[in-house]
């Protein structure tokens, strides 16, 4: 399963995007020189390959969006997460504001 990474997904939805790009320049003649069927499987391609890349790009966005949530979470581990660390920011922040005087 290492072969698909965000890496491949970028290059194929590039790819498809490309492929979309050439046939839709290329449209005006199959629809000038074309049969009614050769016309309509060319623009099916066509929106075979558009939604490709749309598919990618969505699968792209939500690992994009794990990987976020992902390094977050192990952010706020390293850093308040950690014991150590919140004590010594309790201790730090006691240091500028002592606490106020009791009343009695």
């Amino acid at each position: 399963m290492a072969f698909w990474n965000q890496r491949v997904w970028r290059v194929l939805g590039a790819l498809a995007l490309a492929a979309c790009g050439g046939m839709a320049l290329y449209g005006r003649q199959v629809a000038v020189s074309a049969s009614p069927k050769l016309f309509v499987v060319y623009w099916a391609g066509f929106l075979f390959f558009l939604v490709l890349a749309l598919g990618i790009a969505m699968i792209d966005l939500r690992y994009a969006r794990r990987q976020y949530i992902k390094e977050r979470d192990e952010l706020y581990r390293e850093t308040l997460g950690d014991e150590a660390f919140r004590r010594q920011l309790s201790e730090a922040h006691r240091k500028i504001r002592p606490d106020p005087p009791k009343d009695k």
